[in-house]
C-alpha cells in the first residue's frame, strides 16, 4: 500500500470519530458532582496530588476535575477526552469480575446501527494498510506495549489495555495466495458496563489511527538482555503524576 494513501487513511480515521466532544462541558458538570474517590477501585484510577491517574493505551492521563491531561506531553483529541469522561460517569455501581469472554463489537446489543462504520475505520482500515506487511503491524504492536497472544488460527493475536477497566484484542490474519488479510477487534464482554457503544467504537476507531502512525522502534540501539526495552507493567509503573 502506498504511503500517501496510508497517510490518507490515517487522516480521515484520526478525523472521523463516531463520538463528539459537544457535550464535554456537560459531562464535567456531572462528574463535579460526584465523588471519584468511591468508585476508584471499580474504575483502576490512581488517586495523585494533582488529581487522578489512569492509562489509555498506554498514555498515562491525568484528570485534574476540570480537562484530562496526557502525562507524556501528546495532544489529546476532544473527542477522546468525551471518552473519558463517559467513563468516569458511567460505570458498575460495584467492582465486578469479569468473565473473561471475548465478544466483537457486533455481539454488543444495538451494535447494528454503528457496525458498518465501525469496521470501515478500524478492521478494514488494518486490513488495507498491513497486508503483506504482518511483521510491521508486529512490530507496532509491541511499540504500543501490546500482550501478545498464543492463538493458533490467527497470524498476530494481542492485547492493549486501552482503559484499566477495558482491554481490547487485535487478530490479524495475513494475506496469502487464496484469502485476504482480516482482522478483528474483540472485547470482554463486560465493556459495556463501563462505556456505551459510541464511545468504545471511538477509542478502537482512535486506536487504529495512532497504531498506523506508531514508528518503529529500533531495536538494534537497544540492549533488550540488559533490560532497556520495559515490559508493560514497568513502564506504566515508573509513570506517574
Amino acid at each position: 500500500m502506498e504511503q500517501a494513501e496510508i497517510e490518507t487513511m490515517h487522516k480521515k480515521t484520526a478525523d472521523d470519530p463516531i463520538l463528539n466532544s459537544e457535550d464535554m462541558d456537560e459531562y464535567l458538570s456531572q462528574i463535579s458532582e460526584r465523588n471519584i474517590d468511591n468508585f476508584i477501585d471499580t474504575l483502576g484510577l490512581q488517586k495523585c496530588a494533582q488529581g487522578y491517574r489512569f492509562d489509555f493505551f498506554n498514555r498515562p492521563i491525568l484528570f485534574d476535575s476540570n480537562d484530562f491531561i496526557d502525562l507524556s506531553g501528546k495532544a489529546m483529541p476532544p473527542a477522546i477526552k468525551t471518552v473519558f469522561c463517559r467513563y468516569l460517569i458511567m460505570h458498575p455501581e460495584n467492582k465486578t469480575d469479569s468473565s473473561g469472554k471475548l465478544v466483537t463489537f457486533r455481539e454488543f446489543s444495538g451494535a447494528g446501527p454503528l457496525f458498518s462504520r465501525f469496521v470501515e475505520n478500524t478492521n478494514k482500515t488494518i486490513e488495507k494498510t498491513f497486508s503483506g506487511r504482518l511483521e510491521t503491524l508486529e512490530k507496532k504492536c509491541q511499540a504500543l506495549f501490546g500482550m501478545p497472544l498464543h492463538h493458533s488460527a490467527y497470524d498476530l493475536s494481542i492485547r492493549f489495555k486501552a482503559l484499566p477497566k477495558i482491554p481490547v484484542t487485535l487478530q490479524f490474519n495475513d494475506a496469502d495466495d487464496i484469502f485476504p488479510a482480516t482482522s478483528v477487534f474483540l472485547f470482554h464482554d463486560d465493556a459495556i458496563t463501563y462505556l456505551d457503544l459510541k464511545s468504545l467504537a471511538s477509542i478502537v476507531t482512535w486506536f487504529t489511527g495512532f497504531l498506523i502512525n506508531t514508528p518503529l522502534i529500533d531495536r538494534s540501539m537497544m540492549d533488550i538482555t540488559a533490560g532497556q526495552v520495559p515490559t508493560y507493567q514497568e513502564q506504566t509503573t515508573k509513570q506517574s503524576c
